[in-house]
């Protein structure tokens, strides 16, 4: 009889540590999707304010910590804590030659010069992406398809484009090219 009052209690006290464990991921459901509606309240926001500047969305807008459009430094160290505590790796992929020039949200004029981080005037502005992607796709296929022949018919070893005043610029090497030599 003893034996099974024994066994009951461990029992009970089993299922007194599975309803705590229920009450703690119920109450983690609970601030999950508390914090899913921020999350989506924020990304609404965040589209209202990009809906004309979807070219930033990948530029680093502030070198120095992380944008309060997204939450608290907290949040982040919260979202990477809780992402650790489930097995999920988090890495971060800041590209800081990627900066935004957008003063609304950037770096850009911060002390009323445009000159720290982009070049001055129109030079640093380019507001023609889609101009710019069309040409990096012409000038991939040019340095893909016609200028590794050069080195055949110019005796030189690679050339160095400046196209146009949108600073856009790039090295051509043959040595990048394997000519069976």
């Amino acid at each position: 009889m003893e034996y099974l009052q024994k066994e009951y209690q461990e029992e009970l006290e089993k299922e007194r540590g599975l309803e705590e464990e229920l009450r703690a991921v119920s109450n983690e459901i609970i601030e999950l999707e508390r914090q899913r509606v921020s999350i989506e309240e924020r990304k609404k926001n965040l589209r209202k304010y990009e809906q004309d500047k979807l070219k930033e969305q990948y530029h680093v807008t502030n070198f120095f910590a992380p944008s309060s459009r997204f939450g608290t430094p907290d949040d982040l160290k919260s979202l990477i804590d809780k992402a650790h505590e489930l097995g999920i790796l988090v890495l971060m992929d800041i590209v800081h030659s990627h900066a935004s020039n957008n003063v609304l949200d950037g770096l850009n004029m911060f002390d009323g010069t445009d000159g720290h981080y982009f070049h001055t005037g129109s030079r640093g502005h380019h507001s023609e992406l889609g101009i710019l992607v069309l040409m990096d796709i012409v000038h991939s296929h040019a340095s893909n398809n016609v200028l590794d022949g050069l080195n055949m018919f110019d005796g030189t070893d690679g050339h160095y484009f400046h196209t146009g005043s949108r600073g856009h610029h790039s090295v051509w090497d043959s040595r990048l090219f394997n000519y069976g030599s």
